[in-house]
């Protein structure tokens, strides 16, 4: 589960639909209430996916150890892609994560084929990160009044 999946599970469990749009999905399968107050086995209509995390640097690019990595978890495999990374460090590492959980032992040259599969996985996660990303304000906010626009700078949602 992922912090994605609260809101569709607060919006089942309260018997409101669900957006199509939204990226995560109800915990309500593996909590064992199926709509109507039936049970649900474990694992019944809940959708396994991968899990991922990134790391983006922050403030001033010179800072010691700034990096800007991405990782996906799937089927026992954890592959980091190091996008901006310090010398001699390798684009990807892939670490099998239940015999290796501390990421000691790089296991990427022997194992390409998962490297390219997981690598692919980190490229659809970027490409549905970047499509669902915010108008800038400049574009939300045309065609509001001037009255509009200052209650939203007021309360923060705009600059």
């Amino acid at each position: 589960m992922q912090l994605i999946d609260v809101m569709p599970t607060l919006l089942d469990l309260s018997g409101l639909r669900v957006p199509d749009a939204a990226q995560g999905q109800s915990l309500r399968p593996l909590l064992g209430g199926a709509p109507g107050g039936g049970t649900v086995s474990a694992g019944g209509g809940w959708k396994r996916r991968p899990v991922i995390a990134e790391r983006q640097p922050i403030g001033r690019d010179d800072f010691p150890n700034v990096a800007e990595m991405y990782s996906i978890m799937d089927g026992g495999w954890k592959l980091i892609q190091n996008v901006k990374r310090p010398p001699g460090k390798p684009e990807f590492e892939l670490f099998d994560f239940y015999k290796d959980p501390l990421d000691q032992k790089d296991v990427a040259a022997q194992h390409p084929d998962v490297v390219a599969r997981l690598a692919r996985g980190l490229d659809g996660f970027r490409a549905t990160a970047r499509a669902a990303r915010l108008k800038p304000d400049s574009e939300s906010t045309k065609g509001m009044s001037q009255e509009q626009l200052e209650q939203l700078r007021s309360l923060g949602y705009v600059k």
